[in-house]
Protein backbone atom coordinates (compact mmCIF):
# COMPACT_ATOMS: atom_id res chain seq x y z
CA UNK A 1 0.00 0.00 0.00
CA UNK A 2 1.29 3.13 -0.91
CA UNK A 3 1.03 4.68 2.86
CA UNK A 4 3.26 2.55 4.22
CA UNK A 5 6.09 3.26 1.14
CA UNK A 6 9.03 4.54 2.57
CA UNK A 7 10.36 8.21 0.78
CA UNK A 8 13.18 7.84 -1.71
CA UNK A 9 16.29 10.67 -0.72
CA UNK A 10 19.65 11.59 -2.11
CA UNK A 11 18.90 11.24 -5.67
CA UNK A 12 20.99 13.52 -7.64
CA UNK A 13 22.37 14.17 -11.05
CA UNK A 14 19.77 12.51 -12.57
CA UNK A 15 19.59 12.60 -16.91
CA UNK A 16 17.25 11.52 -18.87
CA UNK A 17 18.41 9.58 -22.02
CA UNK A 18 16.87 9.82 -25.30
CA UNK A 19 15.41 6.07 -26.13
CA UNK A 20 17.09 4.60 -29.18
CA UNK A 21 17.18 1.16 -29.87
CA UNK A 22 18.17 -0.33 -32.55
CA UNK A 23 17.19 -5.05 -33.41
CA UNK A 24 18.97 -6.46 -36.32
CA UNK A 25 17.57 -9.77 -37.41
CA UNK A 26 18.76 -12.75 -39.28
CA UNK A 27 16.21 -15.21 -40.51
CA UNK A 28 16.46 -18.47 -42.33
CA UNK A 29 13.67 -20.81 -43.64
CA UNK A 30 13.43 -23.57 -45.62
CA UNK A 31 9.58 -24.42 -47.20
CA UNK A 32 8.15 -27.67 -48.91
CA UNK A 33 4.81 -27.72 -50.62
CA UNK A 34 2.92 -29.55 -53.36
CA UNK A 35 3.81 -28.52 -56.74
CA UNK A 36 1.54 -28.91 -59.87
CA UNK A 37 2.59 -32.57 -60.27
CA UNK A 38 1.29 -33.29 -56.66
CA UNK A 39 4.68 -33.90 -55.75
CA UNK A 40 6.13 -32.46 -52.23
CA UNK A 41 8.98 -30.40 -53.13
CA UNK A 42 11.55 -28.49 -50.58
CA UNK A 43 13.28 -25.06 -51.59
CA UNK A 44 16.54 -24.67 -51.06
CA UNK A 45 17.69 -23.08 -47.59
CA UNK A 46 16.70 -18.76 -47.87
CA UNK A 47 18.52 -16.56 -45.66
CA UNK A 48 17.43 -12.83 -44.90
CA UNK A 49 17.47 -9.98 -42.86
CA UNK A 50 15.74 -7.62 -41.05
CA UNK A 51 15.80 -4.44 -38.67
CA UNK A 52 13.38 -2.68 -35.95
CA UNK A 53 13.88 -0.05 -33.99
CA UNK A 54 12.90 2.46 -31.73
CA UNK A 55 13.52 5.98 -31.50
CA UNK A 56 12.43 8.44 -28.65
CA UNK A 57 11.37 11.63 -31.03
CA UNK A 58 10.36 13.04 -27.37
CA UNK A 59 9.52 11.79 -23.68
CA UNK A 60 5.90 11.07 -24.37
CA UNK A 61 6.29 10.25 -28.33
CA UNK A 62 8.17 6.81 -29.45
CA UNK A 63 8.73 5.53 -33.40
CA UNK A 64 8.75 2.14 -33.89
CA UNK A 65 10.06 1.15 -37.34
CA UNK A 66 10.20 -2.49 -39.09
CA UNK A 67 11.81 -3.27 -42.27
CA UNK A 68 11.09 -7.08 -43.60
CA UNK A 69 9.82 -8.28 -40.32
CA UNK A 70 9.62 -12.01 -39.41
CA UNK A 71 6.64 -13.38 -37.24
CA UNK A 72 7.55 -17.21 -37.59
CA UNK A 73 7.78 -17.57 -34.40
CA UNK A 74 4.01 -16.22 -33.74
CA UNK A 75 1.75 -18.91 -32.20
CA UNK A 76 -0.86 -20.30 -34.59
CA UNK A 77 -4.43 -19.28 -34.59
CA UNK A 78 -6.27 -22.14 -33.38
CA UNK A 79 -8.90 -23.75 -36.15
CA UNK A 80 -12.79 -22.33 -35.95
CA UNK A 81 -15.92 -24.61 -37.31
CA UNK A 82 -16.98 -22.54 -40.74
CA UNK A 83 -19.67 -25.66 -41.64
CA UNK A 84 -22.83 -23.19 -41.12
CA UNK A 85 -21.20 -19.53 -40.89
CA UNK A 86 -22.00 -16.97 -42.96
CA UNK A 87 -19.54 -14.19 -42.63
CA UNK A 88 -15.80 -13.69 -41.97
CA UNK A 89 -13.93 -15.12 -38.96
CA UNK A 90 -12.55 -13.20 -36.35
CA UNK A 91 -8.56 -13.84 -35.59
CA UNK A 92 -7.09 -12.00 -32.62
CA UNK A 93 -3.70 -9.97 -33.35
CA UNK A 94 -0.16 -11.75 -32.07
CA UNK A 95 2.46 -10.36 -34.15
CA UNK A 96 4.87 -8.07 -31.52
CA UNK A 97 5.03 -4.68 -33.61
CA UNK A 98 1.12 -4.55 -34.53
CA UNK A 99 0.17 -5.41 -30.48
CA UNK A 100 2.65 -2.83 -28.94
CA UNK A 101 1.74 0.28 -27.86
CA UNK A 102 -1.60 0.00 -30.91
CA UNK A 103 -4.75 0.62 -28.04
CA UNK A 104 -4.89 4.07 -29.33
CA UNK A 105 -6.28 3.02 -32.14
CA UNK A 106 -9.05 0.91 -30.21
CA UNK A 107 -12.51 1.92 -31.44
CA UNK A 108 -16.21 1.31 -31.09
CA UNK A 109 -16.24 -0.32 -33.90
CA UNK A 110 -12.93 -2.53 -35.21
CA UNK A 111 -12.09 0.44 -38.01
CA UNK A 112 -8.59 -1.04 -37.58
CA UNK A 113 -7.56 -4.61 -37.76
CA UNK A 114 -3.44 -5.12 -38.27
CA UNK A 115 -4.30 -8.28 -39.46
CA UNK A 116 -5.40 -6.88 -42.67
CA UNK A 117 -1.44 -6.16 -42.96
CA UNK A 118 -1.33 -9.94 -43.97
CA UNK A 119 2.61 -9.75 -45.04
CA UNK A 120 4.33 -6.36 -44.61
CA UNK A 121 7.98 -5.27 -46.17
CA UNK A 122 8.38 -2.54 -43.82
CA UNK A 123 6.39 -0.67 -41.47
CA UNK A 124 6.75 2.44 -38.92
CA UNK A 125 4.59 3.55 -36.08
CA UNK A 126 4.07 6.75 -33.79
CA UNK A 127 2.30 6.58 -30.34
CA UNK A 128 2.22 8.94 -27.59
CA UNK A 129 1.33 11.97 -26.37
CA UNK A 130 0.93 15.35 -28.66
CA UNK A 131 0.12 18.04 -26.48
CA UNK A 132 -3.30 16.95 -25.00
CA UNK A 133 -3.76 14.37 -27.36
CA UNK A 134 -3.43 10.48 -27.71
CA UNK A 135 -1.53 9.96 -30.86
CA UNK A 136 -0.90 7.08 -33.23
CA UNK A 137 0.09 6.77 -36.30
CA UNK A 138 0.93 3.81 -38.42
CA UNK A 139 1.85 2.72 -41.99
CA UNK A 140 3.35 -0.32 -43.54
CA UNK A 141 3.66 -1.72 -47.03
CA UNK A 142 1.80 -5.38 -47.63
CA UNK A 143 2.81 -7.50 -50.78
CA UNK A 144 0.21 -9.55 -50.15
CA UNK A 145 -1.30 -10.64 -53.42
CA UNK A 146 -5.19 -10.73 -51.33
CA UNK A 147 -4.70 -7.35 -50.77
CA UNK A 148 -8.50 -6.72 -52.68
CA UNK A 149 -10.62 -8.72 -53.99
CA UNK A 150 -8.87 -8.01 -57.44
CA UNK A 151 -5.84 -6.89 -57.89
CA UNK A 152 -2.31 -7.98 -56.73
CA UNK A 153 -0.28 -5.15 -56.52
CA UNK A 154 1.30 -4.23 -53.37
CA UNK A 155 -0.77 -1.93 -50.82
CA UNK A 156 -0.17 0.63 -48.88
CA UNK A 157 -1.35 1.00 -45.02
CA UNK A 158 -2.04 4.55 -43.12
CA UNK A 159 -3.79 5.04 -40.46
CA UNK A 160 -4.11 8.50 -38.00
CA UNK A 161 -5.17 8.50 -35.08
CA UNK A 162 -6.31 11.13 -32.28
CA UNK A 163 -8.00 10.99 -29.14
CA UNK A 164 -8.47 13.85 -26.52
CA UNK A 165 -9.77 13.15 -22.50
CA UNK A 166 -12.84 15.48 -21.70
CA UNK A 167 -13.59 15.70 -18.09
CA UNK A 168 -13.75 12.71 -15.58
CA UNK A 169 -13.67 9.46 -18.07
CA UNK A 170 -15.15 11.16 -21.27
CA UNK A 171 -13.13 11.71 -24.45
CA UNK A 172 -13.51 12.19 -28.04
CA UNK A 173 -11.22 10.80 -30.98
CA UNK A 174 -10.93 10.79 -34.71
CA UNK A 175 -9.80 7.98 -37.32
CA UNK A 176 -8.46 8.22 -40.84
CA UNK A 177 -7.48 5.04 -42.30
CA UNK A 178 -6.35 4.64 -46.05
CA UNK A 179 -5.43 1.23 -47.74
CA UNK A 180 -4.30 1.97 -51.69
CA UNK A 181 -2.46 0.02 -54.14
CA UNK A 182 0.94 1.44 -55.30
CA UNK A 183 -0.40 1.72 -58.74
CA UNK A 184 -3.44 3.62 -57.42
CA UNK A 185 -6.33 1.58 -59.16
CA UNK A 186 -8.05 0.73 -56.19
CA UNK A 187 -8.18 2.01 -53.01
CA UNK A 188 -10.36 2.24 -49.71
CA UNK A 189 -10.32 5.72 -47.43
CA UNK A 190 -12.47 5.31 -43.93
CA UNK A 191 -12.94 8.84 -41.73
CA UNK A 192 -14.50 8.08 -38.37
CA UNK A 193 -15.77 10.64 -35.51
CA UNK A 194 -16.07 8.79 -32.16
CA UNK A 195 -16.63 9.65 -28.31
CA UNK A 196 -17.68 8.47 -25.04
CA UNK A 197 -19.04 10.42 -22.42
CA UNK A 198 -19.69 9.82 -18.59
CA UNK A 199 -22.30 10.78 -16.85
CA UNK A 200 -23.49 11.17 -13.06
CA UNK A 201 -20.97 8.16 -12.79
CA UNK A 202 -22.93 5.37 -13.91
CA UNK A 203 -24.26 6.37 -17.02
CA UNK A 204 -22.02 6.51 -20.43
CA UNK A 205 -22.73 7.17 -24.19
CA UNK A 206 -20.30 5.59 -27.16
CA UNK A 207 -20.99 6.72 -30.70
CA UNK A 208 -19.26 6.90 -33.74
CA UNK A 209 -19.88 7.95 -37.00
CA UNK A 210 -18.31 6.73 -39.74
CA UNK A 211 -17.83 7.02 -43.28
CA UNK A 212 -16.06 5.00 -46.35
CA UNK A 213 -14.31 6.42 -49.74
CA UNK A 214 -13.66 3.36 -52.10
CA UNK A 215 -12.62 2.27 -56.08
CA UNK A 216 -12.84 -1.12 -56.38
CA UNK A 217 -13.18 -3.31 -59.28
CA UNK A 218 -16.78 -4.46 -60.10
CA UNK A 219 -17.75 -8.49 -59.47
CA UNK A 220 -18.95 -8.74 -62.51
CA UNK A 221 -17.59 -6.56 -65.26
CA UNK A 222 -14.46 -6.39 -63.19
CA UNK A 223 -14.04 -2.22 -64.38
CA UNK A 224 -13.48 0.26 -61.65
CA UNK A 225 -16.49 1.54 -59.52
CA UNK A 226 -16.79 4.13 -56.79
CA UNK A 227 -18.88 3.83 -53.74
CA UNK A 228 -19.43 5.30 -50.55
CA UNK A 229 -21.02 4.18 -47.49
CA UNK A 230 -21.93 5.28 -43.69
CA UNK A 231 -21.92 3.61 -40.74
CA UNK A 232 -23.17 4.75 -37.69
CA UNK A 233 -23.09 3.10 -34.26
CA UNK A 234 -24.46 4.38 -30.59
CA UNK A 235 -24.92 2.78 -27.43
CA UNK A 236 -26.09 4.01 -23.76
CA UNK A 237 -25.16 1.89 -20.66
CA UNK A 238 -25.40 1.91 -16.74
CA UNK A 239 -23.43 0.31 -15.04
CA UNK A 240 -23.83 -0.87 -11.18
CA UNK A 241 -22.46 -3.89 -9.13
CA UNK A 242 -26.53 -4.71 -8.79
CA UNK A 243 -28.63 -3.35 -11.54
CA UNK A 244 -27.07 -2.33 -15.02
CA UNK A 245 -28.55 -2.75 -18.60
CA UNK A 246 -27.57 -1.00 -22.57
CA UNK A 247 -29.21 -0.50 -25.54
CA UNK A 248 -27.56 -0.26 -28.89
CA UNK A 249 -28.04 0.34 -32.48
CA UNK A 250 -25.27 -0.81 -35.06
CA UNK A 251 -26.24 0.46 -38.69
CA UNK A 252 -23.57 -0.22 -41.68
CA UNK A 253 -24.35 0.63 -45.10
CA UNK A 254 -24.30 -1.92 -47.71
CA UNK A 255 -21.64 -0.03 -49.51
CA UNK A 256 -19.05 0.72 -46.29
CA UNK A 257 -15.86 -0.94 -46.79
CA UNK A 258 -13.24 -0.81 -43.82
CA UNK A 259 -10.64 -2.47 -45.40
CA UNK A 260 -7.73 -1.83 -42.72
CA UNK A 261 -10.71 -3.23 -40.27
CA UNK A 262 -12.98 -5.53 -39.43
CA UNK A 263 -16.78 -5.44 -40.16
CA UNK A 264 -18.37 -8.61 -39.71
CA UNK A 265 -22.10 -7.95 -40.80
CA UNK A 266 -22.07 -5.48 -43.69
CA UNK A 267 -25.79 -3.90 -44.99
CA UNK A 268 -27.47 -4.85 -41.46
CA UNK A 269 -28.83 -2.65 -38.78
CA UNK A 270 -28.40 -4.48 -35.58
CA UNK A 271 -30.74 -3.14 -32.41
CA UNK A 272 -30.35 -4.95 -29.38
CA UNK A 273 -30.62 -4.51 -25.38
CA UNK A 274 -29.83 -6.28 -22.25
CA UNK A 275 -30.76 -5.90 -18.29
CA UNK A 276 -29.16 -7.47 -15.53
CA UNK A 277 -29.66 -7.95 -11.68
CA UNK A 278 -27.03 -9.16 -9.47
CA UNK A 279 -28.09 -10.43 -6.17
CA UNK A 280 -24.44 -9.73 -4.03
CA UNK A 281 -23.64 -12.40 -0.61
CA UNK A 282 -21.72 -11.62 2.09
CA UNK A 283 -18.02 -11.53 1.31
CA UNK A 284 -16.51 -14.72 1.91
CA UNK A 285 -20.16 -16.94 1.00
CA UNK A 286 -19.61 -20.08 -1.57
CA UNK A 287 -22.10 -18.42 -3.10
CA UNK A 288 -20.52 -14.86 -3.96
CA UNK A 289 -23.23 -13.26 -6.79
CA UNK A 290 -26.11 -14.86 -8.90
CA UNK A 291 -28.94 -12.69 -10.68
CA UNK A 292 -30.83 -12.79 -14.32
CA UNK A 293 -30.33 -11.58 -17.30
CA UNK A 294 -32.41 -10.92 -20.06
CA UNK A 295 -30.95 -9.68 -23.81
CA UNK A 296 -32.51 -9.15 -27.19
CA UNK A 297 -30.92 -8.73 -30.49
CA UNK A 298 -32.42 -8.29 -33.51
CA UNK A 299 -31.21 -7.78 -37.73
CA UNK A 300 -32.68 -5.81 -40.79
CA UNK A 301 -31.39 -5.25 -43.78
CA UNK A 302 -30.19 -1.83 -43.97
CA UNK A 303 -32.70 -0.44 -46.28
CA UNK A 304 -35.38 -2.55 -44.45
CA UNK A 305 -34.82 -0.73 -41.21
CA UNK A 306 -35.29 2.83 -42.67
CA UNK A 307 -38.41 1.98 -44.44
CA UNK A 308 -39.81 0.31 -41.35
CA UNK A 309 -40.12 -3.31 -42.71
CA UNK A 310 -39.75 -6.45 -39.82
CA UNK A 311 -36.30 -7.81 -39.12
CA UNK A 312 -35.32 -11.02 -40.64
CA UNK A 313 -33.66 -12.34 -37.82
CA UNK A 314 -33.98 -11.88 -34.21
CA UNK A 315 -32.87 -13.78 -30.41
CA UNK A 316 -34.68 -13.31 -27.40
CA UNK A 317 -32.37 -15.18 -24.19
CA UNK A 318 -33.06 -15.38 -20.49
CA UNK A 319 -29.67 -16.26 -18.33
CA UNK A 320 -28.87 -16.71 -14.66
CA UNK A 321 -25.49 -16.00 -14.03
CA UNK A 322 -23.74 -17.38 -10.72
CA UNK A 323 -20.15 -16.56 -9.08
CA UNK A 324 -18.80 -18.99 -7.46
CA UNK A 325 -15.76 -18.51 -4.42
CA UNK A 326 -12.44 -19.62 -5.75
CA UNK A 327 -13.08 -18.01 -9.85
CA UNK A 328 -15.78 -20.80 -10.07
CA UNK A 329 -19.22 -20.29 -11.82
CA UNK A 330 -21.22 -20.15 -14.58
CA UNK A 331 -23.72 -18.80 -16.89
CA UNK A 332 -27.40 -20.23 -18.37
CA UNK A 333 -29.34 -18.88 -21.11
CA UNK A 334 -31.88 -20.46 -22.62
CA UNK A 335 -32.92 -18.71 -25.94
CA UNK A 336 -35.86 -18.28 -29.13
CA UNK A 337 -34.70 -17.51 -32.12
CA UNK A 338 -36.30 -16.12 -35.80
CA UNK A 339 -34.55 -16.03 -39.13
CA UNK A 340 -35.49 -15.58 -42.65
CA UNK A 341 -33.18 -16.60 -45.64
CA UNK A 342 -33.13 -14.10 -48.09
CA UNK A 343 -34.44 -15.64 -51.64
CA UNK A 344 -31.98 -14.04 -53.62
CA UNK A 345 -29.23 -16.52 -52.18
CA UNK A 346 -31.01 -19.39 -53.43
CA UNK A 347 -31.90 -18.02 -57.14
CA UNK A 348 -29.42 -20.55 -58.64
CA UNK A 349 -30.22 -23.23 -56.79
CA UNK A 350 -32.44 -26.24 -58.63
CA UNK A 351 -33.79 -29.78 -57.72
CA UNK A 352 -34.81 -32.78 -59.96
CA UNK A 353 -38.61 -32.43 -60.28
CA UNK A 354 -41.15 -33.55 -62.53
CA UNK A 355 -38.36 -34.86 -64.86
CA UNK A 356 -35.71 -31.92 -65.06
CA UNK A 357 -34.36 -29.70 -62.79
CA UNK A 358 -37.04 -26.89 -61.50
CA UNK A 359 -35.88 -23.75 -59.57
CA UNK A 360 -36.03 -24.09 -55.68
CA UNK A 361 -38.62 -22.65 -54.28
CA UNK A 362 -37.86 -19.94 -51.71
CA UNK A 363 -37.48 -21.16 -48.36
CA UNK A 364 -39.47 -19.53 -45.74
CA UNK A 365 -38.70 -18.49 -42.04
CA UNK A 366 -37.82 -20.67 -39.41
CA UNK A 367 -39.27 -19.52 -36.16
CA UNK A 368 -39.32 -20.45 -32.23
CA UNK A 369 -35.85 -21.87 -32.58
CA UNK A 370 -35.78 -23.10 -28.73
CA UNK A 371 -31.88 -23.54 -27.51
CA UNK A 372 -29.91 -23.64 -24.19
CA UNK A 373 -26.20 -22.79 -23.81
CA UNK A 374 -23.22 -23.04 -20.69
CA UNK A 375 -20.41 -21.15 -19.81
CA UNK A 376 -18.95 -22.50 -16.99
CA UNK A 377 -15.73 -22.14 -15.40
CA UNK A 378 -14.04 -23.57 -12.89
CA UNK A 379 -10.56 -23.73 -11.08
CA UNK A 380 -10.09 -26.91 -9.00
CA UNK A 381 -6.68 -26.56 -7.51
CA UNK A 382 -3.71 -23.83 -8.05
CA UNK A 383 -2.56 -25.52 -11.44
CA UNK A 384 -5.25 -26.41 -13.50
CA UNK A 385 -8.32 -23.93 -14.76
CA UNK A 386 -11.34 -25.21 -16.63
CA UNK A 387 -13.60 -23.60 -18.82
CA UNK A 388 -15.97 -24.03 -21.75
CA UNK A 389 -19.43 -23.67 -23.48
CA UNK A 390 -21.91 -26.21 -24.55
CA UNK A 391 -24.95 -25.63 -26.81
CA UNK A 392 -28.06 -27.48 -27.43
CA UNK A 393 -30.80 -25.87 -29.98
CA UNK A 394 -32.25 -25.62 -33.36
CA UNK A 395 -30.36 -23.41 -35.47
CA UNK A 396 -31.13 -22.21 -39.40
CA UNK A 397 -28.73 -24.12 -41.90
CA UNK A 398 -27.72 -21.40 -44.05
CA UNK A 399 -26.74 -23.24 -47.06
CA UNK A 400 -29.60 -25.37 -47.71
CA UNK A 401 -32.76 -22.82 -46.27
CA UNK A 402 -33.89 -25.35 -43.84
CA UNK A 403 -34.11 -25.49 -39.99
CA UNK A 404 -31.65 -27.92 -38.64
CA UNK A 405 -30.34 -28.80 -34.76
CA UNK A 406 -27.15 -28.34 -33.00
CA UNK A 407 -24.75 -29.64 -30.37
CA UNK A 408 -21.99 -27.74 -29.64
CA UNK A 409 -19.18 -28.14 -26.80
CA UNK A 410 -16.53 -26.64 -26.74
CA UNK A 411 -14.47 -27.36 -23.36
CA UNK A 412 -10.66 -25.99 -22.27
CA UNK A 413 -8.62 -27.43 -20.13
CA UNK A 414 -5.44 -24.86 -18.58
CA UNK A 415 -2.33 -26.82 -16.62
CA UNK A 416 0.32 -24.68 -14.42
CA UNK A 417 2.78 -26.99 -12.87
CA UNK A 418 4.98 -24.68 -10.95
CA UNK A 419 8.05 -26.02 -12.09
CA UNK A 420 7.34 -24.24 -15.63
CA UNK A 421 5.18 -26.91 -17.33
CA UNK A 422 2.24 -24.97 -19.25
CA UNK A 423 -0.99 -27.32 -20.97
CA UNK A 424 -3.29 -26.35 -22.48
CA UNK A 425 -5.99 -28.71 -24.62
CA UNK A 426 -9.07 -28.44 -26.01
CA UNK A 427 -11.44 -30.24 -28.06
CA UNK A 428 -14.50 -28.21 -30.14
CA UNK A 429 -17.36 -30.27 -31.70
CA UNK A 430 -19.84 -29.43 -33.72
CA UNK A 431 -22.70 -31.79 -34.98
CA UNK A 432 -25.94 -30.36 -36.73
CA UNK A 433 -28.89 -32.74 -37.60
CA UNK A 434 -31.66 -31.70 -40.26
CA UNK A 435 -34.91 -31.52 -38.62
CA UNK A 436 -36.73 -32.93 -41.75
CA UNK A 437 -34.08 -35.93 -40.91
CA UNK A 438 -30.47 -37.00 -41.63
CA UNK A 439 -27.18 -35.74 -40.35
CA UNK A 440 -25.67 -32.09 -41.94
CA UNK A 441 -22.42 -31.52 -40.73
CA UNK A 442 -19.95 -32.74 -38.16
CA UNK A 443 -16.92 -30.91 -37.22
CA UNK A 444 -14.36 -31.89 -34.65
CA UNK A 445 -11.29 -29.57 -33.80
CA UNK A 446 -8.98 -31.31 -31.08
CA UNK A 447 -5.88 -29.03 -30.04
CA UNK A 448 -2.79 -29.08 -27.37
CA UNK A 449 -0.38 -26.71 -26.76
CA UNK A 450 2.58 -27.98 -24.56
CA UNK A 451 5.53 -25.26 -23.63
CA UNK A 452 8.18 -25.96 -20.47
CA UNK A 453 10.33 -23.41 -19.18
CA UNK A 454 13.69 -24.80 -18.68
CA UNK A 455 15.09 -21.40 -17.36
CA UNK A 456 13.94 -17.54 -17.34
CA UNK A 457 15.73 -17.50 -20.53
CA UNK A 458 14.97 -21.04 -22.66
CA UNK A 459 11.46 -22.52 -23.21
CA UNK A 460 10.06 -25.25 -25.71
CA UNK A 461 6.83 -25.34 -27.36
CA UNK A 462 4.73 -27.74 -29.33
CA UNK A 463 1.03 -27.53 -30.60
CA UNK A 464 -0.49 -30.52 -32.25
CA UNK A 465 -3.83 -29.21 -33.86
CA UNK A 466 -6.61 -31.60 -35.99
CA UNK A 467 -9.69 -30.25 -38.05
CA UNK A 468 -12.11 -32.74 -39.29
CA UNK A 469 -15.24 -31.59 -41.05
CA UNK A 470 -17.74 -33.42 -42.62
CA UNK A 471 -20.64 -32.30 -44.33
CA UNK A 472 -23.31 -33.94 -46.53
CA UNK A 473 -24.72 -32.87 -49.88
CA UNK A 474 -27.08 -29.78 -50.13
CA UNK A 475 -30.63 -31.14 -50.05
CA UNK A 476 -34.34 -30.22 -50.47
CA UNK A 477 -37.02 -30.75 -48.21
CA UNK A 478 -37.61 -33.90 -49.71
CA UNK A 479 -34.15 -35.32 -48.76
CA UNK A 480 -33.33 -35.29 -52.66
CA UNK A 481 -29.96 -33.29 -53.59
CA UNK A 482 -29.96 -29.92 -54.66
CA UNK A 483 -28.04 -28.52 -58.03
CA UNK A 484 -26.42 -25.34 -58.36
CA UNK A 485 -25.33 -23.34 -60.97
CA UNK A 486 -21.98 -21.78 -60.85
CA UNK A 487 -20.51 -19.76 -63.79
CA UNK A 488 -22.87 -21.03 -66.18
CA UNK A 489 -22.18 -24.37 -65.19
CA UNK A 490 -25.29 -26.53 -63.04
CA UNK A 491 -23.88 -29.59 -60.67
CA UNK A 492 -24.99 -31.69 -58.39
CA UNK A 493 -24.05 -30.30 -55.07
CA UNK A 494 -21.72 -32.60 -53.38
CA UNK A 495 -20.44 -33.70 -50.19
CA UNK A 496 -17.58 -32.51 -47.99
CA UNK A 497 -15.09 -35.11 -46.29
CA UNK A 498 -12.02 -33.15 -45.06
CA UNK A 499 -9.22 -33.36 -42.65
CA UNK A 500 -6.16 -31.54 -42.12
CA UNK A 501 -3.35 -32.29 -39.52
CA UNK A 502 -1.08 -29.03 -38.16
CA UNK A 503 1.93 -29.65 -35.48
CA UNK A 504 4.44 -26.94 -34.39
CA UNK A 505 7.94 -27.06 -32.65
CA UNK A 506 9.21 -23.95 -31.08
CA UNK A 507 12.26 -24.01 -29.22
CA UNK A 508 13.47 -19.88 -27.55
CA UNK A 509 16.32 -18.55 -26.21
CA UNK A 510 15.62 -15.17 -24.73
CA UNK A 511 18.39 -13.85 -22.71
CA UNK A 512 17.37 -10.23 -22.71
CA UNK A 513 14.25 -8.61 -24.38
CA UNK A 514 15.08 -7.91 -27.96
CA UNK A 515 18.02 -10.38 -28.17
CA UNK A 516 16.43 -14.19 -29.37
CA UNK A 517 17.58 -16.85 -30.95
CA UNK A 518 14.88 -18.97 -32.33
CA UNK A 519 14.50 -22.24 -34.11
CA UNK A 520 11.23 -24.04 -35.35
CA UNK A 521 9.30 -26.28 -37.51
CA UNK A 522 6.16 -26.36 -38.64
CA UNK A 523 3.88 -29.05 -41.23
CA UNK A 524 0.50 -29.08 -42.53
CA UNK A 525 -1.08 -32.07 -43.42
CA UNK A 526 -4.34 -32.57 -45.42
CA UNK A 527 -6.57 -35.79 -46.35
CA UNK A 528 -9.72 -37.44 -45.74
CA UNK A 529 -11.48 -36.75 -42.57
CA UNK A 530 -9.70 -39.23 -40.04
CA UNK A 531 -7.29 -39.18 -37.15
CA UNK A 532 -5.07 -41.33 -38.30
CA UNK A 533 -1.69 -39.88 -39.60
CA UNK A 534 -1.02 -42.89 -42.35
CA UNK A 535 -3.79 -41.42 -44.15
CA UNK A 536 -3.22 -37.45 -44.31
CA UNK A 537 -0.46 -36.15 -46.55
CA UNK A 538 1.92 -33.14 -46.31
CA UNK A 539 0.78 -29.84 -47.60
CA UNK A 540 3.11 -27.62 -46.40
CA UNK A 541 6.34 -27.47 -44.00
CA UNK A 542 8.63 -24.74 -42.86
CA UNK A 543 12.23 -24.70 -40.75
CA UNK A 544 13.01 -21.40 -39.41
CA UNK A 545 16.00 -20.02 -37.84
CA UNK A 546 15.81 -16.83 -36.25
CA UNK A 547 18.55 -14.71 -34.38
CA UNK A 548 18.48 -10.99 -33.20
CA UNK A 549 20.50 -8.74 -30.87
CA UNK A 550 18.87 -5.08 -29.21
CA UNK A 551 21.16 -2.58 -29.56
CA UNK A 552 20.50 -0.08 -26.77
CA UNK A 553 22.66 3.46 -27.33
Amino acid sequence: QLELSGALEGLEGLESRRLVEVNPVLTGKRTGELNDADEFEREAFEPAFGLNARYGVTRNLVLDATFNPDFSQVEADADQVVVNERFALFFPEKRPFFLEGTEVFNTPQRLVYTRAVVDPVAGAKVTGKLGAFNAGYMGAVDESPITFDEGTEEALFNLVRLRRDVGTGSNVGVLYTDRTLVDGSQYNRVGAIDTRLVMGGRYSLTAQVAGAWSRELDDDTAAPESLFGPMLTARLERSGRVFSWQAGIEDVHPEFRARSGFIRRVGDTEMDGRVSYTFVREAGSFLEDWGPQLELRAFYDHEDFWAGRQYHEAELEVGLDVSLRGANGFNLGIQNGYYAFDFDDFSDYYRFQSGGLQPLDAPGAVDNMVGIQLFGRARPTAWLSLRGRGRYGEVPIFAEGSRGVELALSPTAELRFPFGLLADASFTVSRIERASGGRFSLARIPRLKVQYQLTRALFVRGILQYNLQQRDALRADDGTVLWIEEDGVTEQSEPVDRGEMRYDFLISYEPSPGTIVYAGWSRLLEGPETYRYGQLSPVSEGLFLKVSYLFRL
